[in-house]
């Protein structure tokens, strides 16, 4: 379980006594609760925040619960639903339940039974999540392992990644370009055995504006064209894995920003005032001498601390030799299947 105060409620209720005391027993139990009294707040309300449960009565003004359901279903990642319902409205319950609302109660309830719902409704929708990011892995499951090689130093780099990857630590990948470091970045992905994706930033092709949403995502009118709330790669790679290529090319703003998120192990996302937990395992690349970089104020020194606490540089192939046939051979079996020939003596 996570921490409770990571689950974020949503109180839909027109009664001001009844929406008041939930309010007050939810939080008492660690949660973050947002209340509002009509369907249409309660509308609004799961367009700008994230929400992982609503707690929505059937009969309120402005619409009604089964209303506001059916647009929270629209969304992109919707909260469960909790209907509540008065007496003589099971029927429309049920309807709700079709409608893809996680239960239903009816006035009056116990407040333990409140809790255990919002606790089992957050549960399905986490595991719902993961259920997604595992699906995702297995469609592109490739028996074949990311690097490949006998060159023992580079052998020594992947004992070490092996014994790293189930940790949370940073790893700071470096090395030439074109020697493998976005591969030993998925490799570390596959060894943590973490549930969540992998998602890839490159910071050469993306101005610093596109990047930074790309990066910490915005809220919706954030900015001119923002219609819709968008999540940012950190918050995309919830339990995962974020891989930052060429992180030495990071503007200083964009360096402050990730230093505060991994600080403080949260950020906002792009005119929001929400906060977002940091659930992501950080691994990031440079061709760049990082230490020279910071020497000549050009990169954050607290930053390449945080992102350091594993570090590992690969060799460029010129001083593998040993590998070239083994890639080679390598490469012709990806290409032709297990009938591939053998290179001869001449050929390699």
């Amino acid at each position: 379980m996570t921490d409770q105060n990571q689950i974020r409620v949503l109180v839909a209720e027109d009664e001001e006594n009844l929406s008041h005391q939930l309010c007050v027993f939810l939080r008492g139990k660690g949660y973050h609760v947002t209340s509002v009294s009509d369907g249409r707040a309660a509308v609004q309300a799961v367009r700008d925040e994230a929400f992982d449960v609503a707690l929505l009565d059937i009969v309120m003004p402005q619409f009604d619960g089964l209303e506001a359901l059916r647009y929270f279903r629209s969304e992109a990642d919707p909260p469960e639903v909790i209907v509540i319902t008065g007496n003589g409205t099971v029927e429309t319950a049920i309807t709700a339940m079709k409608l893809g609302a996680y239960d239903y109660m009816a006035k009056p309830y116990r407040m333990a039974e409140i809790d255990v719902l919002v606790k089992r409704a957050w549960e399905k929708r986490q595991l719902a999540r993961e259920n997604r990011y595992l699906q995702a892995r297995l469609s592109r499951v490739d028996s074949t392992p990311e690097v490949v090689t006998q060159y023992a130093p580079l052998r020594a780099v992947l004992a070490l990644v092996e014994r790293a990857a189930p940790s949370d630590s940073p790893v700071l990948v470096t090395g030439e370009s074109g020697t493998g470091k976005k591969l030993l970045a998925r490799a570390i992905h596959r060894l943590s055995r973490r549930s969540g994706p992998i998602v890839e930033a490159d910071s050469t092709v993306l101005a610093e504006s596109v990047l930074d949403v790309e990066l910490f995502g915005h809220e919706r009118d954030a900015f001119t064209g923002a219609i819709a709330r968008k999540a940012g790669l950190i918050e995309l790679g919830s339990n995962g894995t974020l891989f930052i290529d060429a992180v030495g090319v990071l503007s200083a703003k964009l360096q402050a920003k990730l230093v505060r998120a991994l600080e403080q192990g949260s950020f906002f996302r792009i005119g929001g005032s929400q906060k977002v937990a940091v659930s992501t395992r950080l691994v990031t690349a440079s061709n760049h001498d990082l230490q020279q970089a910071v020497r000549d104020d050009r990169f954050r020194e607290d930053l390449l601390t945080r992102l350091s606490t594993v570090s590992v540089t690969l060799a460029p192939l010129r001083d593998r030799i040993i590998d070239i046939p083994l890639l080679a051979q390598h490469f012709l079996t990806q290409m032709a299947g297990p009938a591939a020939p053998i290179l001869t003596p001449d050929a390699v």
